[in-house]
């Protein structure tokens, strides 16, 4: 028997309050592309705040790469994959 995974999309916020990961509803079946990701976030109504389209292409890009903080923004988005029980 194989094992299923999923690929999810958790965020984590780092302020004084010190929150953890939150789940934002974003699972593929298997490892989203670029556009994926950028479409995804679209329809979930998530906006990362970015000033151009460089660097919304440099987010998209490091997500689909697995994620992570890129600079110090107090917000950042993880892409990993999972597997299922």
């Amino acid at each position: 028997m194989s094992v299923k995974t999923v690929w999810v999309v958790t965020r984590e916020v780092n302020d004084y309050n010190q929150h953890g990961d939150y789940f934002d509803k974003i699972v593929f079946s298997k490892k989203p592309t670029v556009i994926q990701l950028a479409e995804a976030f679209k329809k979930m109504k998530i906006e990362p705040y970015f000033n151009d389209f460089t660097s919304t292409l440099i987010f998209f890009g490091k997500l689909a790469e697995g994620g992570g903080r890129q600079d110090s923004e107090d917000t950042w988005y993880y892409l990993e994959e999972v597997e299922l029980l």
